[in-house]
């Protein structure tokens, strides 16, 4: 499979590369694009050092499988308008107005809808949701809710590094005796 990854340099693309090499993922062609300053640079996958390209430089020929880790980092051949029927892009960060029309998946909930006539695009939701979606399925097919109210709080590393990094820089003054 040729695939595509868009914003490797973040933590949801890094992380990203590491489950599809754990996994064996076939991959025959690895083509990594970043918009950060990353771009000229190698990462490893597999074995070998794949250099990380700009979008608008990158070869997407033959790519079969895109994985979008970054806002707004989507080359636009692969929007939702433009895409191939030989394409399937899985957006990890969508923006909403895509998130509203495109199929929404979560595979323990919803899998039949991937390869189901619709579009070759799929998003996915925050991982809070993945999770309360699988056990939600369970109960509901139990119980047959009628509603809920749910309250989630989110982890820091859904905000990227940067809010990493500024959750780090504010532990650190709070530590220090320094205003946050």
């Amino acid at each position: 499979v040729v695939v595509a990854v868009t914003g490797v340099s973040t933590l949801l693309g890094e992380n990203l590369l590491e489950i599809l090499e754990s996994r064996a993922f076939p991959v025959a062609r690895l083509v990594l694009t970043d918009p950060g300053e990353v771009t000229g640079r190698s990462v490893m996958f597999s074995g070998h050092a794949t250099r990380v390209v700009s979008a608008d430089t990158a070869d997407f020929s033959g790519v079969e499988l895109v994985f979008n880790c970054q806002p707004d980092a989507l080359p636009e051949q692969f929007s939702v308008s433009q895409l191939s029927a030989n394409v399937c892009v899985i957006d990890l960060c969508p923006d909403i107005d895509v998130a509203q029309t495109a199929a929404c998946i979560v595979p323990e909930v919803n899998s039949e809808l991937i390869g189901s006539g619709r579009s070759g695009y799929y998003v996915s939701p925050l991982p809070a949701v993945v999770a309360a979606a699988a056990v939600l399925a369970s109960l509901h097919q139990r119980f047959k809710l009628l509603r809920l109210n749910i309250i989630s709080l989110s982890s820091v590393a859904e905000a990227g590094k940067k809010g990493v990094e500024a959750l780090a820089s504010e532990t650190a003054k709070l530590l220090n005796g320094r205003d946050a």
